[in-house]
């Protein structure tokens, strides 16, 4: 988490998951943007950067442990 910025000697679990999830909403608003303007796959690209937001949940509770 700290690789986020997050503190986890302070912040609970839920707190980390929760801010994860508020830069995941904010990579999917930037890429619906951009891929409307590009006319591109915008189902793909969500589900591509809900991958990436939970693989890097993953590695970083690894880290943790």
């Amino acid at each position: 988490m700290e690789v986020y910025g997050f503190d986890w000697r302070t912040m609970t679990e839920s707190e980390c998951m929760a801010e994860l999830f508020k830069l995941y909403q904010k990579l999917v608003d930037a890429e619906k943007n951009k891929v409307s303007l590009d006319g591109g796959d915008l189902e793909g690209a969500s589900s591509f950067l809900w991958g990436q937001a939970q693989t890097h949940a993953q590695e970083e509770s690894r880290a943790q442990y």
